[in-house]
Parts: structure tokens; C-alpha cells; sequence
């Protein structure tokens, strides 16, 4: 049998069929990275700065997404892989593999870092890099400003040799199977997964927005400005996790094989719609996290109160570093 009727026929059987169900890959794809990334990524680089990258990217990878699918389409695959070995021969496609490798751990090397830093205080691990061994949130640190520089000192303690290690081999598991997914279908039900996973965490970064998080009179002095980066590091880690969502090309044909008319026209909605949804969604996020908790990221907030605390949304009387 022809392989473009072997393509066609397992393009037939994916059981998705509408432009919202595809553009819910994408913008899981997206989405899924920023809620944590996007805030970090602006206290690095600058909010400004930070919100024109995020388009920038986000414009990049709906052209790049686009003219992937339309040389798939001329060349008969069905698979990043296949597209990659047609373009630039077996030697090229090798080349291009272990690139695109290295890419997805350097940037799932950076997410890891963020959520390094996210998971030990919601565990009350200590010990571990990211872990602050002061309350973030107690008004009595911030008395002279010599105090403050020693607070954003233990803030910056750079991780571990074997940190490092542990974080760039978990990064190298993960970024496997995104280099080498060929199932279609299964990309559904990981989009669902991350998205109930996504929930509390975007529940809990909103809740303490607007629920017992204090004023910070230092707020503005630590990280990024609103268009001034923190560093030239800062600004390699801000839009090396901006970058993030580069790793995703493989949901290309995901996306496509969703449609129930496939057209590069309606791909192109379903890009252009999900991308244009979760830009407003993380920059949203991300200038509201700048705003209002100041100086804090993420892990931060988390460090300073009890679990229930948190989860509860209770007051600094209620939760606090859990001492009178």
C-alpha cells in the first residue's frame, strides 16, 4: 500500500474533529509552562521586555508550526521526524535530533529550577536550593536594609554541583519522549492531565493575589524592573523559559490530525486563536505577579506560610511561619 494512503488513513482515524479540541493541545502546550515560567521569566528580564519576548516567541513558533506542516504535507509525513529526515538527509536529521535533545533539556533544565524552588517549601523540605531559612513574608527582617541584603543574598544560594547533575538527568528523562512521540492520541489525554494539575496551582497563585498577602515596601528593589533586566544571567534564564515553549513541534501534527477539514487555513485558526488566548492569559498573570507581590516570586509566597495555610488562603495570624 501507497505511504501517503497509510498516511491518510491513520489521519483519519484520530477521533478528534474541531478547531476548539486542537487549539486545546496548543494552548495546553503553551499554558501549561507559563503559569509558573512567565512571572519568573518577568522578574528576570523586566516586564516590558519580558511580555515583547513572549510575543515574539509566540508569533515564531505559530510561523515555524505553519511552515512545518505545509513542507509535511508537500513531502507526505506525518511526524517531526519524518519531516526532519526529508529536509536535511539522514546526517542533517541526526544533527537535527540531537539539537533539538539538547534543546528541550537546557529548557526543561530551567523549568526545573523554577519548580525546585516551588516544591520544597510546599513540602517543607529544607536543605534543598530555593528553601528560604527566613519567613519571606515577616515585616521584622525588613528593619534595616542591611538585613534585606542578607534575606536576598540566602534568596540568590546558587544550587549544588549535585543538584545540577540530579536536574539536567531529570531534565534529559523528560525531554526524551518529547523528541520521540509518534502517538497522536495519547497527546489528549496528557493535555487533560496537565491541565487538572495546572488547576491549584493557578488557583492558589490567584488566591493569595488578592487574600492576606502584604504589602511589601522593598517590593520594587529586588529582581527586574519593569523594563531594566536583573542581570545579564537573569536575562539568559528569562528567555531561555520563554523559549520553553519551542519544544513543542510535535504537537504540530497533533493539532492537525485534531481537525475534521485539514487545511493549513484552519490549522491556522486553531494556532493563532490558542496562541493569541494564552498570551493574554500569561501576560495577564505575569504583570498581576509582578504588581502585587513585589520583590516575591512564587516560591516565595509558598516558603512563607504553612501548606494549610496556603491552601486556605488565611491571614498572616492564621498561618504565617507557624510560630506565636
Amino acid at each position: 500500500m501507497d505511504y501517503r494512503q497509510l498516511v491518510r488513513e491513520f489521519l483519519e482515524d484520530a477521533d478528534w474533529s474541531s478547531v476548539d479540541e486542537s487549539a486545546l493541545l496548543l494552548f495546553n502546550g503553551l499554558c501549561g509552562y507559563g503559569v509558573v515560567v512567565v512571572p519568573f521569566a518577568l522578574k528576570q528580564v523586566g516586564v516590558i521586555p519580558g511580555i515583547a519576548y513572549f510575543a515574539i516567541i509566540c508569533l515564531a513558533w505559530e510561523y515555524t508550526s505553519r511552515t512545518l506542516l505545509m513542507m509535511a504535507a508537500e513531502q507526505g509525513c506525518s511526524s517531526y521526524a519524518a519531516v526532519a529526515e526529508r529536509a536535511f538527509g539522514a546526517r542533517g536529521f541526526l544533527i537535527a535530533t540531537v539539537c533539538n535533545f539538547l534543546f528541550c533539556v537546557l529548557s526543561m533544565s530551567f523549568m526545573l529550577q523554577i519548580i525546585g524552588d516551588v516544591a520544597p517549601p510546599l513540602m517543607d523540605v529544607e536543605g534543598f536550593s530555593g528553601v528560604y531559612k527566613e519567613d519571606p513574608l515577616d515585616s521584622s527582617i525588613h528593619e534595616d536594609d542591611d538585613h534585606v541584603e542578607d534575606f536576598q543574598a540566602n534568596d540568590a544560594h546558587p544550587p549544588s554541583d549535585s543538584e545540577r547533575a540530579t536536574s539536567i538527568f531529570v531534565a534529559a528523562l523528560i525531554a526524551f519522549p518529547f523528541c520521540l512521540n509518534y502517538q497522536l492520541r495519547s497527546l489528549r489525554i496528557l493535555a487533560s492531565f496537565t491541565i487538572a494539575a495546572l488547576a491549584p496551582l493557578l488557583f492558589l497563585v490567584v488566591l493569595r493575589t488578592f487574600v492576606g498577602v502584604p504589602a511589601e515596601e522593598h517590593g520594587e528593589g529586588y529582581g527586574a524592573g519593569w523594563v531594566t533586566p536583573r542581570n545579564g544571567l537573569g536575562l539568559a534564564n528569562g528567555v531561555g523559559t520563554l523559549c520553553f515553549a519551542a519544544t513543542f513541534q510535535h504537537q504540530v501534527f497533533a493539532v492537525y490530525a485534531c481537525l475534521r477539514r485539514r487545511t493549513v487555513a484552519r490549522f491556522t485558526q486553531a494556532t493563532r486563536g490558542a496562541g493569541a488566548t494564552t498570551f493574554a492569559i500569561l501576560a495577564f498573570l505575569g504583570i498581576m505577579g509582578y504588581a502585587t507581590f513585589g520583590r516575591y516570586l512564587l516560591p516565595s509566597l509558598f516558603a512563607g506560610y504553612e501548606v494549610n495555610d496556603v491552601a486556605s488562603g488565611g491571614s498572616d495570624d492564621e498561618g504565617g511561619d507557624g510560630t506565636d
